[in-house]
């Protein structure tokens, strides 16, 4: 998967645009994470659709550690996220991305 991929899906994310971050996903994706579990297709599209329209304060970094043309990427995250005095931090993600190739 391209470099440039990885950064429109990273870039949608840190602007909340979900249409930006499901466009990037192909058809038949598989999502799977410790909140949301094994999530496939629309269903993994529609979680960032959920998320993004829920976000308020997001504040998103990453690191693009590997990609290359195949289906496999790794990519280390760090969010914030909230508002006021609750503002919450997020571990830090390491993780594979399905995203169209």
């Amino acid at each position: 998967m391209s470099r440039e991929l990885i950064e429109r899906f990273y870039e949608g994310f840190k602007k909340r645009d979900a249409e930006v971050m499901a466009a990037c996903y192909a058809d038949d994706v598989a999502f799977s994470d410790p909140v949301y579990v094994d999530l496939h297709g629309e269903r993994a599209r529609d979680m960032w659709r959920m998320l993004a329209g829920r976000a308020k304060d997001l504040d998103l970094t990453y690191e693009i550690k590997s990609a290359s043309d195949t289906r496999s990427t790794s990519t280390r995250t760090s969010s914030t996220f909230g508002h006021g005095r609750d503002k919450r931090s997020a571990r830090p993600v390491c993780c594979s991305a399905g995203l169209l190739c």
